[in-house]
């Protein structure tokens, strides 16, 4: 079930639209082009990578490689927060391809999630 908003002298039954992790797979990928192209998220992307204005798998190796991308640790396809800072990192352009190479490997591998892992442990230790 949905929260309702209550206004003032009375009560709706219009549902508050709060974003619900989705399973698997489930989210539809225009959703989240058009949620990247509007103004809040542009102000929040700019705002984040002022604040982290490293690329996170370069730092994580010792380098010290100016973030030009904002990547979803988790991705939204896969049940990440689309709007969590905490899900948030910034990549420089070749980390950010080869993370989402390698999702991109694993989501269609047969395996599924166990696939994804793999791939994304690939990633994280892979030279770049």
């Amino acid at each position: 079930g949905g929260q309702f908003c209550t206004p003032i002298g009375g009560q709706s039954s219009k549902p508050i639209d709060t974003p619900a992790r989705r399973p698997w797979g489930a989210v539809n990928a225009a959703e989240v082009r058009a949620a990247r192209s509007t103004a809040r998220y542009q102000r929040s992307r700019a705002a984040f990578l002022a604040d982290n204005p490293l690329c996170a798998a370069c730092l994580r190796d010792g380098r010290h490689v100016g973030a030009a991308e904002l990547d979803h640790v988790v991705s939204v396809e896969a049940g990440g927060s689309f709007w969590d800072w905490s899900n948030w990192q910034g990549l420089c352009r070749p980390c950010h391809e080869a993370k989402t190479a390698a999702e991109n490997a694993a989501r269609a591998a047969p395996a599924g999630r166990d696939a994804w892992d793999a791939r994304l442990a690939e990633f994280d230790h892979a030279e770049r």
